[in-house]
């Protein structure tokens, strides 16, 4: 019976750039399994010019290992594109390129397979190693073993309550397989606040000469905010940052998650600004502009009637109630933790906070009973991480730890002491 060190449930960008750092550096024997035909990464959201809010050595190996092959320079380079790069003069990657660049790296990776759905996890701790069952494509189930596993099933997509199963309505995640059909409508909203809407309108405001549809976009926050991107914003996504706010007792933790908004979410300045310059160029000379945007609109009710979806509004600083109509809407509301039942099933007899699973420190779960074979967690980490839970470019350094809490040595160098700001 064949036992690998470490079983990876999922494939996005977290466990590709594990992967890649276990093949390259051989540390340790691990295998990924994806349901998925192959490596795709947000396929409805790769709108033209759109990029990245990290930087690019935000990649998947660099802070790791800037020596890698894997590293978004070296892809550059591989594919002729690296005097190009230089003469772009930007330090975020265009989207379309960082899916290319992930393909790139998958296509490289022999410890990955796909269309293997896990279906459950069965943990044999009297013998130290999980055992993994894997439903193939033609029905088949395959057993796998692992001494350690780690979940990368990331997020799925989040819509409010009053728009679940509503007909005409498609969350962001699908832009591009409706936009084309949408644009043939009279009237189309975006509701959210974050990037993807304020992308999605840019993207829709662009094309809205072509067509006849009136733009609307809603969202509940208070304005149409600039994401905080200053230097030392930045310094909440450190591993220095880290260390502090898990040492935090969960309380402050869940009241620090709140005024760290500012800096997880909100829109890149480069997209405000070319939005308000479409609009204030397509104004001139008086012109009536199909278009309407309205912060603080929380929607509260949604109903489908002769074709139109009526929408109801709460104005979250009046209080009063408005309504308004749409042929169809795009819900840009976020994400939220793609935690598997089979998984909360396996482990619910974990550690928990305030319902929440509890995570040490190195990312494993933590259990009453002492082990030697751990569960790692790469989703649904926000109350125990902080800043870094979705955040790309501190992917790497998650994975650094995994992988030297199983190699039991450095196999990576670990930083600290990386920010000017004292945060004790």
């Amino acid at each position: 019976m064949k036992i690998y060190d470490l079983i990876g449930v999922g494939l996005g960008p977290y466990h590709l750039g594990m992967a890649a750092l276990i093949q390259e550096s051989g540390a340790f024997e691990a295998l990924f399994l994806e349901k998925e035909t192959q490596f795709e990464w947000h396929p409805g959201m790769l709108i033209d010019g759109t990029d990245l809010q990290v930087a690019f050595l935000a990649d998947l190996v660099t802070f790791a290992n800037p020596k890698s092959h894997f590293t978004y320079l070296n892809y550059l380079h591989e594919h002729k594109r690296l005097y190009q790069f230089f003469s772009f003069k930007e330090f975020e990657i265009p989207r379309a390129e960082y899916n290319h660049y992930a393909k790139w790296t998958a296509s490289q990776l022999h410890n990955c397979q796909y269309e293997c759905e896990v279906i459950s996890i069965h943990d044999h701790k009297e013998h130290g190693y999980y055992e993994v069952t894997v439903l193939s494509t033609g029905g088949e189930t395959v057993t796998y073993y692992a001494k350690n596993i780690s979940l990368g099933t990331g997020s799925k997509p989040f819509l409010p309550a009053p728009a679940v199963n509503v007909p005409g309505l498609s969350h962001s995640a699908e832009y591009l397989n409706v936009k084309e059909d949408y644009k043939k409508a009279e009237s189309i909203a975006v509701i959210g606040s974050g990037q993807s809407a304020a992308e999605i309108f840019l993207d829709l405001l662009e094309s809205q000469p072509y067509h006849r549809y009136h733009l609307s976009w809603y969202t509940r926050s208070s304005g149409i905010l600039q994401l905080e991107s200053s230097k030392f914003g930045q310094e909440f996504f450190t591993p220095d940052f880290t260390d502090y706010f898990h040492d935090l007792p969960i309380e402050n933790r869940e009241r620090a998650l709140s005024m760290l908004d500012y800096v997880r979410n909100g829109i890149a300045p480069d997209t405000l600004d070319a939005i308000y310059k479409w609009l204030y160029h397509r104004s001139s000379g008086g012109e009536k502009l199909k278009v309407s945007i309205q912060p603080n609109a929380e929607l509260k009710e949604l109903r489908m009637d002769d074709g139109l979806l009526h929408c109801q509004f709460e104005h979250k600083l009046s209080n009063k109630y408005f309504e308004r109509s749409f042929q169809h809407i795009i819900a840009a509301t976020g994400y939220e933790p793609n935690v598997p039942d089979f998984f909360i099933k396996a482990f619910d007899h974990a550690k928990k906070e305030n319902d929440h699973f509890a995570v040490s420190r190195a990312y494993h779960l933590q259990f009453n009973d002492q082990r030697t074979h751990n569960v790692y967690l790469l989703t649904a980490i926000e109350k125990t991480h902080g800043a870094e839970a979705t955040n790309m470019g501190m992917a790497v350094n998650r994975n650094i730890h995994i992988i030297n809490k199983i190699s039991g040595r450095e196999v990576f160098k670990n930083p600290r002491n990386v920010t000017f700001q004292s945060l004790e």
